[in-house]
C-alpha cells in the first residue's frame, strides 16, 4: 500500500489521534453533517480541529495556503502530465494507496463546502470509507476540485510524472511545514478521511 501525497508515511506523532464523544449537527434535510460544513461550527473534542478552522479562517495563513497551491497548479501546467479522469486515482483501495494530508488543509476544505459541492456528512464519509474511495468522488470526477488537499493536486497516474511529481511534492511540503511553524498552527499528517472525520 503506497502514500498518496508524501513519499514517507507519517510519524507517529503526526498520526490522527481521533476524537470521542462528538454530536454532530442535524442539518434541514434530515442529514447528519459534518461540524465545520454548518453556519456554527460546535466545538470538536480535538483540539486541534479547532485550531484548523480558526487557522483555515485567518486571511493571511489562507492566503499563504492557496499560493502554494497556486503554485503547485503552475508547476503542473508547465509539465503537463496526462489525467485521464479515470477516478482511479480516488478509489484508494482500488488503486493500492492512501491519500495523505494535513489537518490545516483538511479544514480548509471543509469550510469552503457550499451548495456546488457534494456535501460531508457521517453518512457520506461512512459510505467511502465503505467503498473504499473518496466522499468527494462524484461520477469519477473531484466534487471540491478548487478546494482540494496539496496531494491531490500533485498525484498523476502518469508514470512519467513519478519523479518530478515526489519532488515537486517534497518541496511544498516543506512550505507548508514552514506555514505550521510560522503562525504556530499543530501540524499533523494523516490519512485524509480519518482527518476528515475530526470534523463529523
Amino acid at each position: 500500500m503506497t502514500h498518496h501525497g508524501n513519499a514517507h508515511p507519517p510519524r507517529p506523532e503526526d498520526r490522527n489521534r481521533g476524537h470521542e464523544g462528538a454530536e454532530p449537527s442535524p442539518d434541514p434535510t434530515g442529514q447528519t453533517r459534518c461540524f465545520a460544513s454548518t453556519a456554527g461550527i460546535p466545538p470538536s473534542p480535538d483540539r486541534d480541529a479547532q485550531v484548523w478552522i480558526t487557522a483555515a479562517r485567518d486571511p493571511t495563513i489562507a492566503a499563504l495556503l492557496e499560493s502554494i497551491y497556486s503554485d503547485a497548479a503552475a508547476e503542473v501546467a508547465r509539465r503537463g502530465p496526462a489525467c485521464w479522469a479515470s477516478g482511479r486515482c480516488c478509489n484508494f483501495e482500488q488503486a493500492g494507496h492512501r491519500l495523505y494530508t494535513t489537518g490545516l488543509e483538511t479544514a480548509y476544505t471543509v469550510i469552503h463546502i457550499n451548495a456546488s459541492n457534494p456535501s460531508l456528512s457521517a453518512k457520506a464519509l461512512a459510505e467511502s470509507l465503505s467503498r473504499g474511495g473518496c466522499p468527494f468522488q462524484v461520477n469519477n470526477l473531484c466534487g471540491v476540485h478548487a478546494i482540494k488537499p496539496l496531494s491531490c493536486r500533485l498525484y498523476f497516474c502518469d508514470r512519467s510524472a513519478q519523479t518530478w511529481q515526489h519532488e515537486l511534492s517534497e518541496r511544498l511540503l516543506e512550505r507548508l511545514k514552514r506555514l505550521h511553524d510560522t503562525h504556530q498552527v499543530p501540524y499533523r499528517y494523516a490519512e485524509w478521511r480519518q482527518l476528515l472525520s475530526l470534523f463529523c
